[in-house]
């Protein structure tokens, strides 16, 4: 099992290692998409300028303030993502800035492929294994387990999700009772319920006789 967890990851650095060296981008693929995006959003916002750090970003009847000394925005996107948010890109366009300036450093390629540049080797047989002396003379013990106070349960705790399911109870047909079928039923035969047609017709042969 260790071993199959290993090669999993050694093929995850390796794949992971790979995009990262093949990435043309200053940003790493999904973060440079989102930052397009947000650059495509931000093609209809009007910008108007408090002072030179502080915007008021307006897009059709809605409103947002971005610091860029702060590197905030009132959609709180800026702040959260550190990544440049559409109102921030706007304002970046109209003071020429760059946006990836204001990106967080872990979204670049050079913070992938270092992510990534520790290799994952193979642990090989266990015979060839050089366990220190010191781990070698650590005892194991599997951890006691507790006895619960008071009788043990016998039926499960229901899930929140079966609190208010309701049971569907069949019944026997030969004595119309619940709980139980033909194998396990020791009632009598109940009478059976004569139909209304089943009625009529015995009051007609009571009539003709």
């Amino acid at each position: 099992m260790l071993e199959s967890l290993r090669a999993l990851v050694q093929k995850w650095s390796w794949t992971n290692r790979k995009i990262a060296n093949d990435t043309s981008t200053k940003l790493t693929n999904k973060y440079e998409k989102i930052l397009k995006n947000n650059y495509f959003y931000s093609a209809n916002m009007t910008v108007n300028s408090s002072n030179d750090s502080v915007f008021e970003v307006c897009n059709v009847d809605k409103k947002s303030i971005v610091n860029l000394a702060a590197k905030s925005c009132t959609c709180n996107r800026f702040q959260m993502d550190q990544l440049s948010c559409a109102h921030a890109i706007a304002v970046l366009k109209k003071v020429n800035h760059d946006p990836y300036e204001y990106c967080s450093s872990y979204y670049t390629k050079e913070a992938m492929i270092a992510a990534y540049t520790e290799l994952v080797y193979r642990i090989g047989k266990k015979d060839t294994w050089k366990v220190p002396k010191v781990i070698k003379a650590r005892k194991m013990y599997s951890q006691k387990g507790r006895v619960g106070i008071g009788r043990p349960k016998k039926r499960r705790r229901k899930g929140a999700w079966e609190a208010n399911m309701t049971i569907q109870q069949f019944t026997y047909g030969k004595c119309n009772q619940a709980g139980h079928n033909k194998r396990t039923c020791k009632n009598p035969p109940s009478k059976k319920k004569l139909s209304y047609l089943q009625i009529m017709l015995q009051i007609l042969h009571c009539l003709v006789d």
